[in-house]
């Protein structure tokens, strides 16, 4: 690889000779740093390739002084946060909404809320979802299907899965009441 600062003023300038320089030199280290955190290939790509994309989009403002190894590394390493912030929110999620549905005993629930009032509200937030996000989010809680099976049964891609699921998520999250809300991540612990 040229000297770095050299590569800088080049990428400064939008050398696409010098992005690819950058971006074979550095496609292994960083792909094997994402997916050591991550543990998917697929997911190594699609960060990778985020990463520079960002890099390219940010090119004039990458400063000369500035070591490129540091910079790359470090918005790989804020990409691979997000992800892994996501999938531990989802996660905790998914374990409060199987609560939510599947209460099994009213004794476990206080009494501001009752099974069947938990069960109704819940009900009532995923019947509001638009038609093709309920039928995914459907698929994936109720029914326990795997983000590959629900693409191959409705015929999208497992990013457009994943995206109706967060949406869904997010959307859910925003609507229940936050009392319902803290009283089933405490059942959660339990």
């Amino acid at each position: 690889m040229k000297d770095e600062k050299a590569l800088i003023i080049l990428l400064n300038e939008g050398s696409h000779h010098a992005f690819n320089e950058l971006y074979t030199s550095y496609k292994y280290r960083i792909c094997k740093f994402i997916y050591n955190l991550l543990g998917s290939y697929e997911e190594t790509e699609e960060v990778f390739q985020s990463v520079f994309e960002k890099i390219w989009e940010n090119r004039a403002l990458i400063k000369q002084e500035q070591s490129l190894n540091a910079y790359i590394y470090k918005i790989a390493r804020n990409h691979v946060y997000d992800i892994l912030r996501r999938r531990a929110y989802t996660h905790l999620f998914e374990k409060y909404l199987a609560l939510a549905i599947r209460i099994e005993s009213e004794d476990a629930v206080s009494d501001t809320f009752d099974q069947d009032e938990i069960e109704n509200h819940i009900q009532k937030l995923i019947g509001s979802l638009p038609e093709r996000r309920r039928e995914i989010f459907t698929l994936r809680y109720r029914h326990k299907r795997s983000y590959r099976e629900i693409a191959a049964m409705l015929n999208i891609s497992e990013n457009t899965v994943d995206s109706q699921i967060r949406n869904a998520i997010n959307y859910l999250r925003a609507h229940i009441s936050r009392e319902l809300f803290f009283l089933l991540c405490a059942l959660i612990t339990l």
